[in-house]
């Protein structure tokens, strides 16, 4: 038997370490003394004292470590495993070293402006707390969120074709746009919000499933506009996931979009009301951003 200073100096294993894996059972001293605490060891337990030192050199989880333990048949298939989730964040790693000197400089030029006459719209908001997102890795609250404003959104337009207030023949092709709005009173959740242009103002006197529908205006203004083509992939592509979508905390924003803002702050103008329409083409589609750069001209 050895105490456990000996045990540390013979594994490379600290005493803090080797007593923190007795207390989560994954590596438990060979004896504790019942007065005073003093934990020993046995000689069997170096292999497993010098397995865990190269299994926790190669990244491998306290769940894994502690399985490669107990169940010493399945070493081969957790390596695996760990080999394969070190080739992915090598290839996410790759793929960023390689990207960092693109957001270096965003081209300001894509930016162009135009004059416009306003524009009624009628919209549904669904809210989005973002304190919902810092444990959602996986987006579900995001695309719930998005998903409920589409279902809205596409009842609201329905509602409005039966009133004569928008063309039924362009359901697929109306020039709606997306926004999102913040709360003053809650500066956590923003408002998703899908608006549909209308000739003219009407008064919001009907609801979609129960869901308020918002009305407003966008007044005669110069806008800031950048449109960019987006080429559909093709099934391959959309069963492959890609490195950027494994990035924490999800998508990067558009370099357009931060073109867009950047334009807007000289201009003294909000950078983030930003509405967002997208366009099916032949190819696949256009998203275009626009924000008011100044009212009333």
């Amino acid at each position: 038997m050895m105490n456990i200073g000996q045990f540390a100096y013979s594994t490379g294993l600290s005493v803090k370490t080797l007593r923190y894996y007795d207390e989560i059972g994954l590596l438990p001293a060979a004896e504790v003394d019942e007065f005073n605490g003093y934990r020993s060891y046995r000689a069997s337990q170096l292999r497993d004292a010098a397995l865990l030192r190269v299994l926790r050199t190669s990244g491998m989880g306290i769940s894994q470590m502690k399985r490669a333990l107990t169940h010493p048949a399945e070493i081969d298939e957790l390596l695996a495993q760990r080999r394969a989730e070190l080739a992915a964040q090598r290839e996410l790693e790759d793929w960023a070293l390689e990207e960092a000197p693109h957001w270096q400089d965003i081209d300001l030029n894509a930016v162009k402006t135009r004059s416009c006459a306003a524009q009624p719209w009628v919209g549904v908001a669904v809210p989005l707390d973002l304190r919902d997102l810092v444990d959602d890795a996986d987006g579900q609250a995001a695309e719930e969120c998005f998903g409920r404003v589409a279902e809205l959104s596409s009842g609201l337009f329905a509602e409005l074709a039966s009133r004569g207030l928008v063309d039924a023949q362009d359901a697929g092709e109306h020039h709606s746009w997306m926004e999102l709005r913040t709360e003053s009173a809650r500066p956590s959740v923003i408002q998703t919000a899908c608006c549909i242009p209308v000739d003219d103002r009407i008064r919001a006197d009907f609801t979609i499933d129960g869901h308020p529908v918002m009305t407003g205006e966008l007044p005669d203004r110069v806008e800031a506009f950048v449109a960019e083509s987006v080429a559909a992939a093709d099934s391959a592509d959309s069963e492959r996931q890609r490195p950027e979508d494994r990035l924490a905390g999800g998508p990067l924003p558009q370099r357009a979009g931060i073109a867009l803002s950047l334009v807007a702050e000289q201009a003294g103008a909000d950078p983030f009301c930003v509405r967002q329409q997208t366009r099916e083409t032949a190819d696949g589609f256009e998203l275009e951003h626009s924000l008011t750069l100044s009212a009333g001209q």
